[in-house]
């Protein structure tokens, strides 16, 4: 009894944790404000999707799948944003979480394709239905996955945009503001490697990063909650020297990270 009261306890302390963590959208808003523009080639191609053979890929990569329907969406491409519903119901069907993807969401989506705002809302509405859903039935590695695949993939997009412009002020700030979500992402994947022993890899690979983070002088203030139309937006007022090979190394990372979260 005593040992399934402490297992409670700490599936009720990563629960809470979730929150803490900007989803897809969220960080696609911050990327289409800093200027950033869309590229269909940095994304993971829809495609992928049937060579995910395990929970845990397919469950990261629901993640990945989120941030680039995201990241379609904010950028009002169509078809893109067919496919990676399509890629995404595929993978959610096979993870059980199929209340994000059922007829009556499908049809929204078709009905409101050409309505940005009102996708925006559907999209972060089916991000956030299948992350209570897995929560709800206390699948909380799965859903760290997926919160893990989907911040990896939206920092992989921002850093290959801000290469392609170093020169954006913005851009580079977006990334550096990043070191308050990947702390709390840690400390998520953290808590939830108590009850699950099969995130040691994924932690590791977020530590690197994290060095690489330290390395960058900070003057920082607590980050802040905004509400931008219906979406909850986590900003942060940060000043950061960030030098170019800094940046180097830390796209590196998050570069070798991302192959290997979809090969």
């Amino acid at each position: 009894m005593q040992e399934e009261q402490e297992y409670s306890d700490r599936l009720d302390e990563v629960k809470n944790l979730f929150y803490m963590i900007p989803s897809p959208i969220e960080t696609a808003i911050q990327l289409r404000k800093a200027g950033a523009e869309y590229d269909y080639k940095l994304l993971n191609a829809p495609n992928n999707a049937k060579n995910y053979d395990s929970r845990k890929k397919k469950a990261i990569n629901l993640g990945v799948y989120s941030a680039d329907l995201s990241y379609a969406t904010l950028f009002d491409q169509i078809q893109d944003i067919r496919f990676y519903i399509s890629s995404s119901k595929s993978l959610a069907e096979d993870l059980g979480i199929m209340k994000a993807f059922n007829q009556e969401m499908i049809d929204r989506v078709e009905y409101n394709l050409e309505d940005k705002d009102s996708m925006m809302n559907i999209v972060s509405e089916i991000y956030w239905l299948a992350d209570a859903h897995l929560k709800e039935t206390d699948n909380v590695a799965v859903s760290s996955l997926v919160l893990y695949g989907g911040w990896v993939e939206a920092f992989y997009l921002a850093c290959n945009l801000y290469k392609a412009d170093s020169t954006n002020v913005e851009l580079k700030k977006r990334i550096t503001e990043q070191r308050f979500s990947l702390d709390n992402l840690m400390g998520l994947m953290q808590k939830t490697a108590e009850v699950d022993q099969g995130l040691k890899q994924n932690i590791e690979e977020l530590e690197k990063l994290n060095k690489a983070f330290d390395a960058l002088t900070y003057t920082e203030e607590e980050p802040t909650i905004e509400q931008e139309g219906e979406v909850a937006v986590i900003k942060g007022a940060t000043q950061t020297d960030m030098s170019n090979q800094e940046f180097e190394e830390i796209f590196a990372l998050v570069t070798e990270i991302r192959a290997n979260n979809i090969q």
